[in-house]
């Protein structure tokens, strides 16, 4: 992307004007927002899941038990409200009484994920700690390894619900996302271990190679859920 005023790190910059010069940035991103009527800055919190969970009807329990599950998948731990969304799609907004009829809630920025969450650190992005530690706590009631305020445990509808979204992700597909979203750059370590095991290979093969190890890690996760079987919706209910 050409940025026409920008300075070359404007993270770590403290702009006060447009610059003068003309900045390409090579690692850009676009953030793409659901469309939605315009209610203000309105997120949710991780207090209020539960609440939300408990007094839903099941279909709605089913969602948000997925939601959890994959949460767990990526290891998406930090959860704050700054970075989740609450939004109503213009299609359910009544301008005239301003009601929501299908309100929906979600995660505008993952930040810290595909990671671990240690007990003195919160690591982002780290290779070996997200795709070693398990979906699951306990694969036999399904406990998962994160809970999201006091849930815990996915049914199988909720299981379910997920991998029909999913839809049994092709690796090739996965390639193009990780490699979409330069996750070459992502972990340092794992570059370099690649780099010295394939010293004569080109950088684009190496980044290809590193894309290709996250892919199949979390293609490897896909099937570590879809492995397990879950408790029924009645029993989670009561679990959580």
């Amino acid at each position: 992307m050409t940025c026409f005023g920008c300075e070359a790190d404007p993270y770590r910059s403290n702009q006060k004007s447009p610059s003068p010069e003309v900045v390409n940035f090579t690692g850009a991103s676009v953030q793409r927002s659901l469309p939605s009527a315009n209610l203000g800055n309105k997120s949710w919190g991780l207090s209020e899941f539960s609440k939300k969970y408990k007094r839903s009807n099941d279909e709605l329990k089913v969602e948000l038990e997925a939601f959890v599950l994959a949460a767990n998948l990526i290891s998406y731990f930090k959860v704050s409200s700054s970075k989740n969304a609450l939004v109503c799609p213009k299609n359910d907004y009544d301008f005239d009484t301003g009601i929501c009829r299908q309100p929906a809630m979600y995660i505008n920025d993952l930040g810290v994920s595909f990671g671990a969450d240690d007990l003195f650190a919160h690591s982002s992005g780290d290779f070996y700690k997200w795709s070693e530690k398990p979906v699951f706590k306990d694969r036999s009631t399904c406990r998962v390894n994160t809970p999201f305020d006091g849930i815990k445990y996915i049914s199988e509808q909720g299981k379910a619900f997920l991998l029909q979204r999913l839809e049994k992700p092709d690796l090739e597909k996965l390639k193009l996302i990780f490699e979409s979203a330069h996750f070459e750059l992502v972990d340092s370590h794992l570059k370099s271990e690649i780099t010295k095991a394939n010293r004569d290979s080109s950088p684009g093969t190496i980044n290809q190679l590193i894309v290709a190890r996250w892919a199949e890690a979390l293609q490897d996760r896909v099937r570590e859920i879809a492995s397990v079987s879950c408790p029924d919706l009645t029993k989670t209910v009561d679990l959580n």
